[in-house]
């Protein structure tokens, strides 16, 4: 959920980094697909989504089973945290070239907010207007939240209103592990990334190692081998990878918490390395099918908005959801396929809304950010001339 990478490496090509923005494009497209298979027949959650696709032997849970592959939820989530971990650690790295350690972290936090905060308050900011005027009037059976909700989910307090913002949340939450991991990894080298990778792993059994954040237990490991694939001998590595590699790694990753139990411990820490080795491969190797599908005009524009789309989508999906219910009788009947067909007029009505988001929220806040940073900057330099005058 991050904006286009600007720079991963000066020696890089323009197709690895436009590989990654498409990639990132996809996975918030297939976020959305995702909640639409499964809002019209709850148990799909039990009967088929947890399930393991070998202990499903019903044809049409099976063709659903292959849809959520395909069109995933927690897979996008793991691959946008393994690339905030690579990209921030990027930004970081290139700015301890011209800061003190303690500016870089203090610049670090203040930008990341500004960069989060606004796409997060304009979302909620919508869907609090589409409640009043559909909600609490009764045009349609969209939730009716209340102005309490609304400021919590603009904070990140609770997210029980824009529900996929807990990954902001989470976000906002890993910024002191990030920043951690990869002080530890400058200072001692790639075996401090390899500890730190370790203590994520060990905190999805012991979430008190995470100070019971929620949900950080479960993707810390995700975050910090970002860290680790920013690492200058991961990220020069000069491996040779065949044509094929970045459709086979993105497969097996997407497949991987669909073939054993999804609440599996090992599923959850392979999903982790496999996101980490799709990323790796993309940024290594733009070539092949997969290549140019995710160098594609439509996965670059994708992966421009992405952040934007996967918050404001949410309230366009309920109030596509909400018409569904009131005018289309007994949708559960038919619930894969109207909920495919409401993720797609969703993703037609939220993409042009994402664009505007993206060049009048997003860019000013990342500005305003540096604005900031720049007048701390320049007040703590003036400080310092009249101290030392």
């Amino acid at each position: 959920m991050e904006p286009a990478i600007a720079d991963i490496n000066q020696r890089r090509s323009s197709e690895h980094i436009k590989g990654l923005d498409g990639l990132r494009g996809f996975a918030a497209l297939s976020v959305t697909f995702f909640h639409g298979i499964l809002h019209f027949d709850d148990s799909l959650v039990g009967r088929v989504l947890y399930a393991p696709i070998a202990t499903i032997d019903n044809a049409n849970d099976l063709a659903v089973k292959f849809l959520l592959m395909i069109f995933n939820g927690d897979a996008p989530v793991m691959l946008f945290f393994v690339l905030s971990g690579l990209v921030l650690s990027l930004s970081l790295r290139s700015d301890l070239s011209k800061k003190t350690t303690a500016q870089a972290c203090i610049d670090f936090v203040i930008k990341r907010l500004f960069r989060i905060y606004p796409v997060v308050i304009i979302s909620m900011g919508l869907m609090y207007v589409i409640s009043l005027a559909f909600g609490h009037s009764g045009l349609l059976p969209f939730p009716i939240y209340t102005f309490k909700q609304c400021y919590e989910n603009m904070a990140l307090w609770n997210t029980s209103m824009l529900g996929p913002s807990w990954s902001v949340q989470v976000e906002i939450m890993a910024i002191p592990f990030v920043l951690f991991a990869f002080l530890l990894g400058e200072r001692f080298g790639i075996m401090a990334l390899i500890f730190s990778i370790t203590y994520g792993i060990y905190s999805i059994d012991y979430p008190y190692l995470v100070l019971f954040m929620p949900n950080m237990w479960v993707y810390l490991c995700g975050f910090i081998m970002g860290v680790a694939l920013s690492y200058p001998a991961i990220l020069n590595s000069t491996a040779t990878l065949p044509r094929s590699v970045v459709g086979i790694t993105l497969f097996v990753f997407i497949a991987t918490r669909h073939i054993v139990s999804r609440n599996g411990i090992s599923s959850i820490v392979a999903q982790a390395i496999l996101a980490a080795l799709v990323v790796f491969s993309v940024a290594k190797k733009s070539e092949g099918f997969t290549g140019r599908i995710l160098s594609s005009k439509p996965a670059q524009i994708m992966g421009k908005i992405s952040f934007s789309f996967y918050l404001i989508n949410v309230p366009i999906l309920g109030l596509v959801w909400a018409m569904i219910e009131k005018y289309v009788p007994h949708p559960e009947v038919h619930s894969t396929s109207i909920g495919l067909a409401s993720a797609l007029a969703t993703t037609i009505i939220a993409v042009p809304i994402s664009l505007l988001a993206e060049r009048y929220v997003e860019r000013p806040g990342i500005r305003a950010g540096r604005i900031v940073v720049n007048a701390l900057r320049r007040s703590s330099g003036d400080k310092h001339e009249t101290i030392s005058a």
